[in-house]
């Protein structure tokens, strides 16, 4: 007997996103507990952000120093591919940092945006995500999508437009918020899809893109802080009612680096580095499922940081409302990224796990199986070798 629901492609590197997802949930949990100056401060905020993901250079050292000698027995039985990889690298390599500056940028955007102009705005368009991953995956990538993933977007518009509907009063009077979130998650995304494009064509490893992105985003931040902090921005200008600003000594500022330092202290040190860590965190758990996985994944971690908004919902009184949308979006987003399958109507036929077993079936006649092994080589260039087992169990 055929079973409706069956699991899909599930392997190691699922570790990514759901750990990822519950570190993020874990630690957004405990530093909105904690008391904390920086939140009120953007630039700082943006400061924060790029110290944590610069902190991606420990690991990215690490990582290199590691593959080396790696590397160097590999060579010795690859050498041919290793000069063919070099020669394919070399001119796929050009452009590399300029698309690394750019996508650098467009992370300092969203998350500039999101710090100075809107802090933490109430719409909740992050469902959004995947509708824009899945269109730039296509454009950019060239990815493909079938029917199982089509069925899941279609009821993530639907759940959309519900909520758009119950909410409209809401949106109505802050309809400014609302586009503007709707355009950060759009940068966001498009950020992600060029992430992977910088992975699986510029030989970019995750760690080496996060320290790039987080170095950027230190740097203009701390410029920006430079001169934002000296400069009292009028009461009755328009700058003042568009952009977020702090009272010191009487006067108002888009950021005030004094104002910060006066109030600093053991506390306030804490709730920074935690922050700082979880942005880490959060990137490069992001980035590593971007790399074995698709730039969609990503909803997985963002998901589970979306969390603590249902609860607040249930606890309004939609409560069986609320759970109902939650296991919907739950199905939905397994169904997308194919953790669980759907076998009728044809939905299963076209998963990575079905197309890759039936490949298989068409080249090895005999029924081996194969194991698929990743081997990382240095700058994120990876060597996927297919392994027999029933060979490997000869010798």
């Amino acid at each position: 007997m055929v079973k409706w629901i069956s699991l899909g492609d599930i392997n190691k590197y699922l570790f990514f996103p759901f750990v990822g997802g519950m570190v993020t949930l874990l630690f957004n949990l405990i530093i909105k507990k904690i008391d904390k100056e920086f939140i009120k401060h953007p630039l700082i905020r943006g400061v924060n952000s790029g110290m944590g993901m610069s902190l991606s250079i420990i690991p990215f050292l690490i990582i290199k120093i590691r593959t080396k000698s790696l590397n160097k027995e590999i060579s010795k039985n690859l050498l041919v591919l290793e000069n063919k990889k070099k020669e394919e690298k070399n001119k796929l390599i050009k452009g590399k940092y300029i698309l690394i500056l750019i996508c650098a940028f467009l992370d300092f955007l969203q998350k500039s945006l999101s710090f100075i102009i809107i802090h933490d705005s109430e719409n909740n368009v992050w469902i959004f995500d995947l509708i824009f991953f899945t269109f730039f995956s296509w454009f950019l990538l060239n990815e493909k999508f079938y029917k199982h993933q089509y069925l899941s977007l279609l009821i993530m518009v639907i759940i959309v437009t519900i909520t758009f509907i119950l909410d409209f009063s809401h949106i109505k009077e802050n309809i400014g918020d609302f586009f503007l979130v709707l355009y950060i998650e759009l940068v966001y995304s498009i950020n992600h899809v060029l992430n992977k494009y910088l992975m699986e064509n510029k030989f970019c490893s995750p760690y080496e893109i996060s320290f790039y992105e987080g170095i950027f985003c230190l740097i203009i931040n701390i410029i920006l802080l430079s001169i934002f902090s000296h400069i009292e921005i009028p009461k009755h200008s328009g700058i003042f009612k568009v952009f977020s600003t702090k009272n010191y000594d009487g006067k108002f500022f888009i950021d005030n680096f004094k104002s910060y330092t006066d109030s600093f202290d053991t506390k306030e040190f804490f709730a920074f580095s935690l922050s700082a860590i979880n942005k880490v965190s959060y990137n490069l758990f992001s980035l590593l499922t971007i790399k074995h996985f698709s730039p969609s994944h990503v909803i997985i971690i963002l998901f589970f940081g979306e969390i603590e908004y249902f609860i607040v919902t249930m606890k309004r009184g939609n409560f069986i409302f609320t759970i109902f949308i939650f296991l919907l979006l739950i199905f939905s987003i397994l169904v997308f990224t194919e953790i669980i399958e759907l076998n009728f109507l044809g939905l299963s036929n076209n998963t990575k796990k079905n197309i890759r077993e039936r490949a298989y079936k068409e080249e090895n006649p005999r029924g081996d199986s194969y194991q698929d092994k990743d081997i990382e080589l240095e700058d994120g260039m990876i060597l996927n070798l297919a392994i027999n087992e029933n060979e490997e169990k000869e010798k």
